[in-house]
């Protein structure tokens, strides 16, 4: 996965760097008790050699001749490593031992520093307010919690900030009102107001002049907007860029297929070797196979490529399902590269997808062993261990060099390792773990989520519902997650109105017009077709910019219009081709219309192999009708991944299944008193159906009112 980074990046490392300058100055107050390993230190941190700095300093805090500046360079070199919560504790105990005003201001900086890289915007948000009520507020607080606004959806309250900023600086400070100016423009874009964004987008060209940066946010920002004519923003804002630049920009905005025109144009008039380019846009549009080739050819023609080899045993586990040659693959690039951390971390996927979760532990503990410093082996060595209990959990996690002592930044870190392969004696050991902090802490957002999330993966989904709650009321600058959360859970507990006013009040306050999509799957369980439509309706006419193809597929699929299905299910695969589901719908209208084609697309859809307990593909054998092969996925599901078993039942998607009595009992649900059998009497079958796989079934309304008997079974399962 691509890392991105804060767009005020440099801003803040500047701000960071006036900090650490004033908390040098401070240190000189301590020049008599200088020693050798305090210079040391002091050395290595200017060179940037954080890790020898970090240890020179933990000498110092060792022999408790530690001071203040020791505790501050000491946790800023743990924020420079990524050892965000450790940095934590060290800053605070650099605070106690701090008296002025001037020191505090630094240490604010630095303390919101490593919780704004750490993702924990609910603490940089404590720490501002803190801020404010102590009078310390400065440039470099306000900006940096106005992007941590940005990043959690709020838009109005960061672009208040940002406009303070503009008006704080004077003179010729131009990068800075740049990046303010851009930043807003940002905000109403993310809003859908474009020619307000466009405004902002012109006032910084006029500051700083940079046509190529400002064409290439206009490119960008039109895109977004998702316009119908890609050629048109082409003309309009990439006219001077290449061929292969334009397809680089189309193919990160999702427009693949006009990416690949642009490539192919790239090599055709530059003669571009644009292969690595193409295969990725290929595969990213769900043609994994088409990708395996290109990556094939260029591994014959350099052999000994670790990139290439790396790219094509990724398409060959999560694309193709052929593990073994993917396994083959990054074992000589871990030949090649011993120190390729990420390929030796793709083992344990391999394992994963396969279904063999001590495989999978025992390669993320190889892998943490070699790369004691890569957090997310952890996180992946926790989270697959059968039974695994807090204690446990914290013992493994407790080797790493970014271990805190501090139990809620523990308490931070270990809520990575949560996982849907979680059992029910991982869950109880957790939900005590996280029970017991939060009697001591009622009002931290992060504890109370947790508990939440913990019970809905249990099925507790009444219990969990009281959670999200009271994690909606202190969510703070997390307000759009919590009560997203919240519409999921009233989701699980079958409240589906209640869901859908969750969705609808974010999208409406946060513009997240995405969101009426959610509303529209509320209504579709709730067997409300009509207000399903609706909508999307809205959807679009808000300014909605994915594609409903797969929502009409849905819709056509309840209501039994077998050529909307058929024209539906067609668009969805022109927009993501490797679309299991959109397959398997596509060979249900074309046998029920009796039209050919079914059995080839039947045929594509056995030709890949899906790794064990994929739903996906559990709701495309129910949608054929082939119940044998969908309960086998479910039972695999149970085995590896219980937490998503759990929830698959909710899927209105899998009708033919909530019919089967078999499935029914091994999902814990009540047998219904009708069989698929008996739905399926009488019903006109496609051509040549008494040996074809393809089941179309006659009424959604049915298998809806099983849905909703399913919500209220679990529901009294989970008292």
């Amino acid at each position: 996965m691509k890392n991105k980074k804060s767009k005020v990046f440099k801003r803040v490392t500047a701000g960071m760097m006036a900090g650490m300058l004033l908390i040098g100055n401070m240190g000189t107050v301590y020049a008599a008790e200088s020693d050798e390993v305090r210079n040391k230190a002091k050395a290595a941190y200017e060179e940037k050699n954080y890790q020898e700095a970090k240890n020179y300093y933990e000498e110092l805090i060792a022999s408790n001749e530690a001071t203040a500046a020791d505790y501050w360079y000491s946790g800023a070199s743990d924020t420079n490593l990524g050892f965000y919560y450790l940095a934590k504790e060290k800053i605070e105990t650099a605070q106690e031992l701090m008296e002025n005003g001037d020191t505090a201001v630094s240490v604010a900086e630095q303390r919101m520093k490593s919780m704004y890289y750490a993702g924990d915007y609910w603490y940089v948000e404590k720490i501002y307010e803190d801020a404010v009520r102590k009078g310390i507020v400065n440039t470099y607080l306000k900006s940096m919690y106005a992007d941590s606004l940005a990043n959690c959806k709020q838009y109005s309250k960061a672009i208040g900030l940002y406009e303070e900023l503009l008006n704080e600086y004077e003179g010729d400070e131009i990068s800075y009102k740049t990046t303010y100016l851009n930043a807003i423009g940002n905000m109403h874009k993310n809003m859908g107001e474009y020619e307000i964004a466009k405004q902002y987008y012109n006032d910084a060209l006029a500051l700083d002049g940079n046509q190529a940066a400002y064409s290439e946010k206009m490119s960008y920002m039109e895109l977004e907007g998702k316009l119908e004519d890609v050629e048109q923003i082409v003309t309009s804002y990439m006219s001077e860029r290449s061929n292969e630049e334009i397809a680089d920009v189309l193919a990160e905005k999702g427009y693949y297929q006009e990416a690949l025109d642009y490539y192919e144009k790239a090599t055709q008039e530059n003669g571009a070797d644009v292969r690595t380019s193409i295969a990725d846009a290929y595969y990213d549009f769900g043609m994994a196979k088409e990708a395996a080739a290109i990556y094939e050819e260029l591994l014959v023609e350099n052999p000994t490529n670790t990139a290439y080899m790396n790219s094509l045993g990724s398409i060959y586990c999560d694309g193709l399902g052929r593990y073994a040659e993917a396994e083959e693959l990054f074992k000589k690039v871990m030949e090649l590269n011993p120190d390729a951390n990420g390929t030796l971390s793709n083992f344990g996927v391999i394992t994963r997808k396969e279904g063999d979760l001590n495989q999978t532990v025992e390669a993320y503990q190889n892998a943490l062993e070699q790369f004691p410093g890569y957090t997310k082996i952890y996180n992946y060595r926790i989270m697959y261990q059968k039974d695994i209990t807090i204690e446990e959990a914290k013992e493994i996690f407790s080797q790493y060099p970014g271990w805190p002592e501090d139990e809620t930044m523990q308490a931070m870190m270990l809520m990575d390792t949560i996982g849907d392969s979680a059992s029910d004696i991982t869950l109880e050991s957790y939900l005590d773990y996280y029970r017991q902090l939060l009697a001591e802490d009622g009002g931290n957002y992060y504890f109370l989520k947790t508990v939440a999330d913990l019970l809905k993966s249990q099925g507790n989904y009444e219990e969990a519902l009281e959670y999200y709650l009271q994690a909606k009321e202190v969510a703070g600058i997390l307000s759009y997650y919590a009560v997203n959360g919240l519409g999921d859970c009233y989701f699980y507990c079958g409240q589906y109105e209640n869901a859908a006013a969750c969705y609808e009040q974010n999208a409406i306050d946060f513009h997240a017009t995405n969101l009426l999509r959610s509303m529209a799957d509320c209504y579709l369980m709730s067997g409300d077709v009509e207000q399903a439509k609706a909508a999307l309706e809205r959807y679009k006419a808000e300014g909605g910019t994915g594609s409903i193809a797969s929502y009409n597929m849905l819709i056509a699929y309840q209501e039994n219009d077998y050529e909307a299905l058929l024209e539906n299910a067609t668009k969805t695969l022109e927009e993501a081709p490797g679309n299991v589901k959109a397959k398997a719908y596509k060979a249900v209208a074309l046998n029920a219309l009796k039209m050919e084609g079914a059995d080839e697309v039947i045929a594509d859809i056995d030709s890949i192999i899906y790794a064990a307990g994929n739903q996906d593909k559990m709701i495309a054998e129910s949608i054929l009708g082939r119940l044998d092969q969908a309960r086998r996925i479910y039972g695999e599901m149970q085995q590896l991944y219980p937490v998503e078993a759990r929830q698959a039942v909710f899927d209105y998607e899998i009708r033919n299944l909530l019919q089967d009595p078999e499935f029914c009992e091994m999902a814990g649900l009540e047998v219904p008193e009708s069989s698929v059998e008996t739905m399926l009497s009488g019903i006109p079958q496609g051509e040549g159906n008494a040996t074809s796989p393809i089941i179309p079934v006659a009424t959604g309304a049915g298998v809806l009112a099983v849905l909703g008997g399913v919500v209220v079974l679990l529901k009294k399962k989970s008292k």
